[in-house]
């Protein structure tokens, strides 16, 4: 049986059809497996829209109701899914603070300044700015960034003119240090700047959703029903 559809054009049935769609919906709301703090609320949302895009289609056959009345109908389930998007939305930007705060916070316990530690990391400065000016003492520096704690943590706590290399390697060194030394915190971080670029995509799919599952005009008639009463 050929399927229909309450709104039959081409780009209602397009994003109807996205809408029920795994690929489509890790698209438009993330994928579980990509971000392990909000993965089962992911996952759960994927879940809602499909299946209210498909209740939204069934919808369409259902011979019980007008069209009017299917409308109306459609645009009730748009609207609670468009709140349940609206809700992970809200979860998903306060994780994303919360990871990118959190791993900062980590980040600097670990590799910040230790008390007792002046003179030494003052020494290392000094070793730093001296070959920091050669290619040859750049290369030990990279080296021992990347094995030697004491190392990293001081490119880490020291502004990048007190260590004589470039402010642009200095913001590389100082996020591979976090990377190899607070893997914990990196991770957060990066999670966490992931899902701040996320949640501002689920919007588009609320105006998809009420663009394209029903008819405004023919789902705005149903405020017209009188009821009889008792």
């Amino acid at each position: 049986m050929e399927t229909v559809y309450l709104v039959p054009t081409p780009q209602a049935i397009e994003a109807i059809s996205a809408h029920r769609s795994e690929t489509s919906l890790k698209a438009a709301f993330g994928s579980p497996d990509k971000f392990p703090s909000m993965g089962e609320r992911i996952a759960e949302l994927h879940r809602t829209v499909a299946t209210n895009a498909t209740r939204v289609i069934d919808l369409a056959k259902d011979q019980t109701r007008t069209e009017v009345v299917r409308h109306v109908a459609a645009k009730e389930l748009a609207t609670r899914t468009a709140q349940a998007i609206r809700t992970v939305a809200a979860e998903v930007a306060s994780k994303a603070e919360y990871l990118q705060r959190h791993g900062q916070e980590v980040a600097d316990q670990t590799l910040g300044p230790r008390t007792g530690y002046e003179w030494h990391d003052m020494e290392l400065r000094n070793w730093l700015r001296e070959n920091s000016r050669t290619p040859e003492g750049m290369g030990k520096i990279s080296e021992l960034a990347k094995s030697d704690f004491d190392v990293a943590a001081v490119i880490y706590h020291s502004k990048h003119f007190l260590t004589g290399l470039s402010e642009s390697l200095h913001t590389r060194m100082r996020l591979a240090a976090v990377e190899r030394f607070v893997p914990k915190a990196y991770a957060a971080l990066n999670e966490g700047i992931d899902l701040a670029k996320l949640a501002p995509r689920y919007e588009n799919a609320v105006k998809s959703i009420h663009s394209h599952w029903y008819n405004e005009g023919l789902a705005a008639k149903g405020a017209t029903r009188v009821e009889l009463g008792d």
